[in-house]
């Protein structure tokens, strides 16, 4: 029987938050050596602090969703303990990437997922993929630990401790918040039972505008909504 082939952590740089195909940039993949033992995946939601005057306690008031961010700890090494970590030896016997150690893979390593692009002036957009895993980013921190060195101080073995934020490009972001965005235009079709403070909440999670809605759409009685009227829930700034 024949073994899976093994699938190893790649990375993408791209010059869009679109990830078009045309986007990629020149020279930018980057596929480990070794795998990492995991991943990390951290998710948080932001809450404004709302405490009156004189009280214990405080209500947390829901602000926005972070970005989801991943960690990865990627092992570079070149002592020759690993398989596949080496290329031809040369004719001296010498394993031809020993004399650089691991400088190379860790040049092209940052080239890929941190240095500046002119083009865009920013570090490039990412895409990690790892079996299912199919992750857009950008890279918000990295740390690199030396850890072996041969006599002459040539770094043979380190680790790169490395985090990325999930991006998404702006016109899809748009898209996918437009349901309960404060910021964008809304339009709602008056039901049998409905009452204005109850569709501002829908809309804007908070009853307390329905005048400014009533305002905007010219309602001369917002306590007797007609069944199947056009109201338009304009964008409203939250304090």
């Amino acid at each position: 029987m024949m073994s899976a082939e093994l699938n190893k952590v790649k990375i993408t740089a791209y010059t869009s938050a679109g990830f078009e195909e045309n986007k990629k940039l020149t020279s930018g993949e980057f596929t480990v050596l070794v795998n990492p033992e995991g991943y990390n995946r951290t998710y948080k939601v932001k809450y404004k602090e709302q405490q009156a005057s004189g009280t214990k306690s405080q209500q947390m008031k829901f602000d926005k969703m972070e970005p989801e961010d991943i960690d990865f700890d990627f092992l570079f090494d070149k002592t020759g303990a690993l398989p596949g970590t080496f290329k031809a030896k040369d004719s001296a016997g010498i394993q031809e990437e020993s004399k650089e150690g691991i400088w190379p893979d860790i040049l092209q390593f940052k080239k890929v997922v941190y240095d500046y692009k002119g083009q865009i002036h920013q570090p490039p957009y990412l895409i990690i993929q790892w079996g299912e895993l199919l992750f857009k980013c950008v890279l918000k921190e990295m740390t690199i630990n030396f850890k072996l060195f041969k006599p002459d101080g040539t770094p043979i073995r380190a680790t790169v401790k490395a985090k990325f934020t999930a991006t998404v490009e702006n016109e899809l972001r748009v898209r996918q918040q437009a349901d309960k965005s404060p910021d964008i235009t809304h339009k709602r079709i008056v039901q049998a039972g409905d009452t204005l403070p109850m569709l501002c909440y829908k809309v804007y999670e908070d009853p307390a505008f329905y005048m400014q809605v009533a305002r905007a759409n010219n309602l001369a009685d917002f306590r007797n909504l007609q069944p199947g009227t056009q109201l338009i829930f304009p964008p409203i700034e939250k304090k």
